[in-house]
């Protein structure tokens, strides 16, 4: 048992520094999502004048969801941030809906494009609500 518990914990350390170094990797703030696309997204700072209604309100609908902890915006993409354990976060694109998850899994097995998005800095996401 006491082994298990170390291998958790271990595992839990290696995420929560792999999310650390990835973000002090970029200090500017704006990370290229799918830079090789015609359809690249750059996200800068978020203020609040930077995020339209209709956007809080698309993002608010993912608040009442079974399983969402919390719920964050930037310029074009919705954050919805599981509450099971592993879940991790899934991204949505409010202009075209598609979407993708970062499950919690270790560093060697996290795909470039959860990494790009892991690579933004907490400051560009703003807040909608937190279960």
């Amino acid at each position: 048992m006491i082994k298990k518990l170390i291998i958790f914990i271990v595992v839990v350390l290696i995420i929560w520094l792999s999310a650390v170094y990835y973000n002090s990797k970029n200090k500017s703030g704006e990370i290229i999502i799918n830079e090789n696309s015609e359809q690249s997204e750059k996200i800068g700072t978020t203020t609040p004048e930077n995020i339209s209604d209709a956007l809080r309100q698309k993002a608010q609908t993912y608040c009442d969801k079974k399983n969402t902890a919390s719920v964050y915006v930037s310029t074009s993409t919705i954050k919805v941030v599981g509450s099971l354990l592993g879940a991790g976060t899934t991204y949505i694109n409010a202009n075209d809906n598609t979407m993708f998850s970062c499950p919690v899994v270790a560093p060697n097995y996290v795909t470039q494009e959860c990494k790009d998005i892991m690579n933004i800095s907490e400051q560009s996401w703003q807040k909608i609500c937190e279960n």
